[in-house]
């Protein structure tokens, strides 16, 4: 369990940090690495109907709690299929 705890710590790091550097990946180098790195944020803006540029800064930060919710769980599920491949 503690390994969880630190993939969710890393991951959650990570979701802080992966829609800034998206952006400007996406605006200097690949829109495809931009779209992996701001999935969650992309998402919300689809189920919404209204692009990034138009959200509130309340949006914006929800956006940026909901990256950092999503990226912590995908490092933890990722962590726990590496345990379950191991054994």
């Amino acid at each position: 369990m503690l390994n969880n705890k630190k993939a969710l710590m890393w991951g959650g790091v990570f979701g802080l940090v992966a829609p800034f550097i998206g952006l400007f990946v996406g605006l200097q180098v690949s829109p495809m690495v931009a779209n992996i790195l701001m999935f969650p944020i992309l998402a919300l803006s689809a189920v919404l109907n209204s692009p990034f540029g138009m959200w509130s800064p309340t949006l914006m930060l929800t956006g940026l709690v909901l990256s950092v919710v999503v990226w912590a769980l995908v490092f933890a599920i990722v962590v726990g299929l590496l345990k379950q491949v191991r054994k």
